[in-house]
């Protein structure tokens, strides 16, 4: 398949980043430099095309050992997808994400922040929805330098009177680093794993 994204859902990642790697060199090389930098260990990215039975394979090489998409973590993958978003040379204007945050460590919260700030000096339109407080923080970082000052904005979406409204959002400080309540989540080995999903932004409202 000759095509110009990853798919909706990513569901035609392989032939996006088989075309690339034949095509777009320099741009397949920014995507695996990026994921080295988001994954720790990962060193290539190869997209293996069997021409008898017509088929396309991603494999990773990760700490000397290549692993195939079928059984690297969803993580992974979607951090990959990410990367293949932000280096995609056929891209349209606007790139629509919803919650990039997830099965992303939440240290790296700030790099993904990032990677979306990159399209935007590109020139990219980028919305993204969130659950995670702390990429929300990453974001108002973002949005505090002087390079994306009235370009970045982190915005709450609410519904009044006449539909859907969108407010700004510009707090002081860091979100949700109260010691209290790191301490109180912190007590047992459930709370932890809790705090875990909730920064990584995997539990609902």
């Amino acid at each position: 398949m000759d095509v110009d994204d990853i798919g909706d859902n990513g569901e035609v990642l392989a032939p996006f980043l088989y075309r690339l790697s034949q095509q777009r060199e320099k741009e397949f090389t920014a995507l695996k430099r990026t994921l080295s930098v988001l994954v720790p260990g990962v060193e290539d990215v190869i997209v293996d095309l069997d021409k008898r039975r017509g088929t396309l394979d991603i494999m990773v090489k990760q700490d000397g050992i290549e692993y195939s998409s079928r059984v690297l973590s969803e993580g992974t993958l979607r951090v990959l997808a990410l990367c293949a978003i932000a280096v995609n040379p056929w891209a349209g204007s606007l790139i629509a994400l919803e919650e990039p945050e997830n099965g992303v460590h939440p240290r790296r919260l700030e790099l993904i922040a990032q990677l979306l700030g990159g399209l935007v000096s590109r020139g990219k339109q980028v919305v993204a929805t969130t659950h995670s407080p702390l990429f929300c923080q990453s974001v108002l970082k973002l949005a505090r330098e002087p390079e994306f000052k009235g370009k970045v904005a982190l915005v709450q979406l609410r519904m009044g009177r006449n539909g859907t409204e969108a407010v700004p959002l510009d707090l002081d400080g860091p979100l949700f680093t109260d010691g209290d309540i790191a301490k109180a989540l912190a007590d047992c080995a459930d709370e932890v794993r809790f705090e875990d999903l909730m920064l990584r932004g995997l539990l609902d409202d």
